[in-house]
């Protein structure tokens, strides 16, 4: 246990600290240290879609595999022009298949 107490204190004591920081994290005079930057996409994935109808709530896109409704708060950065919208990974898409009409 002692071993273990002592390794601690020598890890605490070898940290060095300036006037202007008061957490070991942010030692700016460490080479790998990079902070942080969020990514407000992470959790979503971009789709290649054309807009088919909408309502106040949810959207109808056509894609490659077919059509879907999606919830307008599951989508970002939804572009007509281009024909992308980046939807929450998390969002189940049911896609119905168009009916061929002779």
């Amino acid at each position: 246990m002692s071993d273990t107490f002592n390794h601690a204190c020598d890890a605490f004591d070898s940290w060095s600290f300036d006037s202007h920081q008061d957490l070991p994290c942010k030692n700016h005079k460490q080479d790998h240290y990079v902070e942080f930057q969020s990514n407000p996409l992470y959790y979503h994935k971009k789709h290649k879609v054309e807009l088919l109808s909408q309502t106040d709530k949810a959207f109808r896109f056509k894609s490659d595999k077919g059509s879907f409704w999606v919830a307008k708060k599951l989508c970002k950065k939804y572009k007509p022009k281009k024909g992308t919208v980046w939807i929450w990974k998390g969002a189940k898409l049911v896609y119905q298949q168009e009916e061929v009409k002779a």
